[in-house]
């Protein structure tokens, strides 16, 4: 018998085989790609930053308004509560009507110099109620 030989075989490409392994890229079309991802991110940056500044200014807006509204109706800006002029003011109205409706309140009794509200006198001691005795005389 005769000795068989092994030998490697490379297999046979084509073009066609190259193409349809590897599309052929064009350069100027590559480029396109690239700027046209990068302005698609720019966009979306753009669009992120105006919704946080549309969001900034209503908020900014409603807070003046609210403002104004408190200051129209002698009320601190911070108990209204709405989304435009027409709640807040209702709420506005509201919250008059409910201070209207609470029982006058009177202040703490008025103290003395010596820290003591008036008409209030401590459990003195006997050597102390003679102290006061002899000041008072």
């Amino acid at each position: 018998m005769s000795d068989l030989i092994e030998t490697e075989v490379e297999p046979v490409v084509t073009d066609l085989d190259k193409q349809l392994t590897e599309p052929e890229v064009n350069p100027e079309m590559e480029t396109l790609r690239r700027d046209l991802e990068a302005a698609q991110l720019e966009l979306e940056t753009t669009k992120n930053t105006l919704t946080a500044t549309a969001t900034e200014r209503d908020r900014l807006l409603l807070s003046q308004l609210k403002a104004e509204v408190a200051r129209e109706n002698g009320l601190p800006a911070g108990v209204l509560a709405g989304n435009d002029r027409a709640e807040l003011e209702a709420h506005a109205e509201t919250l008059k009507e409910w201070q209207k409706a609470q029982p006058t309140r009177t202040g703490p009794a008025r103290q003395s110099r010596s820290g003591l509200a008036g008409g209030y006198m401590p459990t003195l001691s006997g050597r102390e109620r003679a102290a006061q005795a002899l000041r008072n005389s």
